[in-house]
């Protein structure tokens, strides 16, 4: 067995090689009441989406994005957002982490509708159809609780004034090792405090009292980020700020209740993890994948049972050896990217198995190589040696028929 110990180096390798992670469109909807009620669509496209022209030394693209709204069967309202973006670094515009976001507002009177948004690639003929969004506009003229916003990087540098970035991420909490929060409007400004209970998988997860932050509106606008701002009004509402919480949550389902006298609503939120490797979506062939440094009779035990509880075993497999003490854990995240990497670069073109071969075996356990030393033999034989100098290793593989198909020949 390869020891546990080897995993440390997940945490001390410094060189980390890149791996293009699938984010697709995320769209957002968000209910504002000022003097009327004003609906907020935001949006964020990551650069990897668009199509990126040379212009003089950087990158210019654009793009049109179209929001039809429908009521049942009957079109209400279209708004169009056209945008030309740039950048001067190539590696953004193959980014899925580097994204555009904006966002359009509108009125509508309180029902159900359906959002059918529909992105169009500038310098192509390509019109994408993006996934329908279900959108319930509450009444918050006769309702006394809103609907949570999700934010980041809350900003109190100025005394009494606060200002909030977006979260943008279709309305989920990320599943992260940062902390994100939820500002929660209640239409009744003598209410002071609020009584708020976390929910997930029928488990209390927080039960707590929150004071109010502040009495107004908000405002969203475009900066950087899409920023949300308190705004002084004549018809003010009252804004509790439940902070410090989400990395104690789980991936998936969870249930907000926000209890105001004898008033009390539940809100279904989701916490979503956005740059999950994406072998972990199997999480049989994850479990398999331990076999690189852990006994056989282990991997077998976390295969017992029916295959909805795999993900399960491995996530609690991985929370018992590798604590932390918040829910997400970066030993799970780096070694499954490693194997995302390894799927990706280290196939052969006979292969796809990249995380099986012997070279992603060995990049999975070890981590990206401090340097790799490429050359041919006298048999026209394809040379690689992996040197690790953290560990003082060296490993050598081979491609005897030039396919990308390494052997390890010595280590």
């Amino acid at each position: 067995m390869i020891q546990k110990i080897l995993i440390s180096l997940l945490f001390i390798v410094t060189i980390v090689v890149g791996q293009k992670k699938y984010s697709p469109v995320f769209i957002e909807h968000n209910s504002i009441l000022n003097s009327s009620q004003i609906e907020y669509i935001s949006y964020r496209i990551p650069f990897d989406q668009l199509l990126f022209i040379k212009n003089g030394s950087g990158y210019k693209a654009s793009f049109t994005i179209i929001f039809e709204i429908y009521k049942e069967d009957s079109f209400e309202k279209r708004e169009i957002s056209k945008k030309d973006i740039a950048t001067d670094k190539y590696e953004d515009t193959k980014s899925g982490e580097v994204y555009f976001e904006d966002l359009i507002s509108f009125e509508l009177t309180p029902d159900d509708y359906l959002l059918k948004p529909t992105l169009a690639i500038g310098s192509t003929e390509l019109d994408i159809a993006l996934p329908e969004l279900k959108l319930h506009i509450s009444d918050y003229q006769n309702e006394n609780i809103f609907s949570p916003i999700v934010l980041k990087n809350i900003n109190t540098k100025q005394k009494n004034k606060f200002s909030f970035e977006l979260t943008n991420l279709q309305n989920y909490i990320p599943f992260s090792p940062e902390k994100f929060s939820l500002l929660i409007g209640i239409k009744d400004t003598s209410i002071k405090m609020v009584d708020i209970e976390l929910k997930q998988n029928d488990k209390s997860i927080l039960k707590k009292q929150i004071s109010k932050l502040f009495d107004g509106n908000l405002k969203l606008s475009k900066l950087n980020s899409i920023n949300v701002f308190p705004d002084s009004s004549s018809h003010p509402n009252g804004y509790f700020l439940l902070d410090n919480f989400s990395n104690q949550l789980e991936e998936g389902k969870l249930d907000l209740i926000v209890k105001v006298d004898s008033t009390e609503k539940k809100y279904p939120l989701e916490v979503y993890w956005q740059n999950k490797p994406k072998v972990l979506n199997d999480a049989e062939y994850s479990i398999k994948l331990l076999s690189y440094i852990e006994d056989t009779d282990v991997v077998k035990s976390l295969l017992q049972g029916d295959e909805e509880i795999y993900y399960n075993n491995l996530y609690k497999y991985w929370a018992e050896n590798f604590p932390t003490n918040i829910k997400y854990n970066y030993a799970i995240e780096e070694y499954y990217s490693r194997a995302d990497y390894a799927i990706k670069n280290l196939s052969s073109l006979k292969s796809k198995k990249g995380a099986e071969s012997d070279r992603g075996k060995i990049y999975i356990t070890y981590g990206p190589p401090t340097s790799i030393d490429r050359n041919y033999n006298e048999r026209n034989e394809i040379i690689e040696v992996w040197d690790y100098e953290k560990i003082s290793r060296s490993f050598i593989f081979k491609d005897i028929t030039g396919t990308g198909e390494y052997t390890l020949v010595k280590e």
